[in-house]
């Protein structure tokens, strides 16, 4: 059962990311998880919001949300750069800039392993170069 509702899952969300375009962000900031007060994971992220990911983001919860209950808080994009066993507060940072370009989505399934986590790729997701549409293909 399980296995059936996985793989209803992914294939929504395949079906749901195939006109999703390629797209770049640029990372400059540096922040933490729960807060930089409070740092357990330190990430590189980005000050204005972008849109791309904010739609894509969009797209593969509304796919994923035919089968699960989500955790409904607004998707935060960044990079994780470390985990920190013991939580400290962040030292001030500049971040040089930096850009990447995002062409696939992976889809990870988490798993306990003793006094971790493992995650393990069930699925990669090649987004495309150009969107299909009806006004594209005229």
């Amino acid at each position: 059962m399980l296995h059936a509702i996985r793989e209803l899952t992914l294939s929504g969300v395949r079906a749901a990311l195939q006109n999703v375009r390629r797209f770049r962000v640029r990372f400059d900031v540096v922040g933490a998880f729960p807060n930089e007060r409070r740092a357990r994971i330190v990430w590189a992220g980005v000050r204005k919001g972008e849109p791309a990911f904010v739609d894509l983001a969009e797209t593969v919860r509304a796919a994923a949300r035919q089968f699960a209950t989500l955790d409904e808080k607004k998707a935060v994009l960044h990079v994780t750069l470390a985990r920190l066993r013991d939580p400290m507060t962040l030292p001030r940072n500049d971040l040089e800039p930096s850009e990447m370009r995002v062409d696939e989505v992976v889809v990870f399934e988490s798993l306990p392993d003793g006094k971790t986590t493992r995650y393990e790729v069930v699925e990669r997701f090649s987004l495309t170069d150009h969107a299909s549409s009806p006004e594209r293909s005229r």
